[in-house]
Order: C-alpha cells, then structure tokens, then sequence
C-alpha cells in the first residue's frame, strides 16, 4: 500500500463521502473539485491506495481569514493498518506547517473523542450538541 498526496481533481470520482445534514454526496464531491481547481494552493488531498483501489482519505483546506486548516472527508476502509493512516495525517500536518504555515488543525468528528484523542492525539475544542424538536 502506498499513501500520499494528490492534486487530480479526479480523485474525487473514487474517493468516498458521505451525506449529511447539509449536503448530499456529489455536492461534498463538486465542493473538493472545486477547492482542488480554484484554490490548490490551500488545499491537500491525502489518499492510501492499495494496488488500484483508494482505501482511504483525507483532505486539509485553509479557509480564508482562518488562522487554523480544517480537517474534512476523512474515511479508512476496515483493516488497513494505522501506522498508513498516521502516514496520510502527518502529510497533511507537514503541508500545514511548512507550506501554510499554522500549526493547528481541526475538525469535526461523530466519533467518540476520547478514542480520536488516544489514538491519533486530537483534543476537544468544543461541544456541538443537537436537539431534535
């Protein structure tokens, strides 16, 4: 397996995303194509592929008046190995230090923040709670 970065826009026909409550699957597609064109300096795309096929991703954009890079679209089949995801993170924390010049990063997770904290080394920055009415 093999992990890094990439700077086809194409890439997004095989990566994964996922529908959510703000968007559905091909705009969060359209949405990376268009960072990756417009704006690629402040864009990163990270992808393990195993022999042809990308068994995970992640991508770092610098929003404007942002003083941090925003995590997104971040996904790793079962089974491949952590030490290949830690391989993808730090490319993107590499690019955000040496090439954007910041040193946080952030992102928004629906998984269990102390495993992401043990695991990868994030810390919660704030709470984000839901009331269904």
């Amino acid at each position: 397996m093999e992990v890094f970065r990439v700077y086809n826009p194409d890439v997004v026909l095989y990566m994964k995303f996922f529908d959510n409550e703000n968007s559905t699957q091909a705009e969060d597609a359209n949405e990376l194509r268009l960072m990756m064109t417009q704006d690629p300096s402040n864009t990163c795309v990270v992808v393990i592929v195993d022999e042809t096929e990308i068994v995970g991703h992640s991508c770092g954009y610098k929003y404007p008046d942002q003083d941090y890079v925003w995590s997104f679209n971040s996904w790793v089949k079962a089974g491949v190995d952590k030490i290949l995801v830690q391989q993808g993170f730090d490319i993107i924390k590499k690019w955000t230090t040496e090439f954007i010049g910041l040193t946080e990063i952030r992102c928004k997770t629906s998984r269990n923040p102390k495993v992401m904290g043990r695991a990868y080394g994030w810390k919660t920055h704030v709470t984000i709670m839901t009331l269904q009415v």
